[in-house]
């Protein structure tokens, strides 16, 4: 049995394609994220206001976890694991209402430590 579809059809599919990519790939690249730089084994705590429930990409990177400072505030808390970059977001878009905050987080190596000099031998 012949092909019933037009002969351009295959065209049209793909520049379709490419127009949806084009289109929704910046409202992704466009979130707003706040670079969080931490170095292995340091922690730190981020207001994240009245946010609920956490997700990190990458949880070998970094370790999150969400915390209550007061009745208005909860904190995202993070600690360096290893080197690398992940994404984390505090809050979640299933809960209405509820503010959701993306953050960009940077592992990096812990400084080395400076050698001392060794002293020469007396004789």
């Amino acid at each position: 049995m012949p092909d019933a579809r037009c002969p351009c059809y295959e065209a049209i599919m793909r520049a379709l394609l490419i127009g949806i990519l084009l289109v929704a790939t910046p409202a992704l690249a466009d979130e707003e994220r706040t670079r969080v730089e931490l170095v292995v084994g340091q922690a730190t705590e981020i207001e994240v206001g009245w946010a609920m429930g956490h997700q990190c990409d990458d949880e070998s990177i970094v370790a999150a976890e969400m915390k209550n400072k007061d009745a208005d505030t909860n904190l995202l808390a993070l600690k360096g694991l290893k080197p690398g970059t992940t994404m984390c977001r505090a809050g979640t878009y299933l809960i209405e209402n509820r503010p959701t905050f993306l953050f960009e987080i940077v592992v990096s190596p812990p400084p080395k430590a400076t050698k001392k000099a060794k002293t020469p031998k007396t004789r």
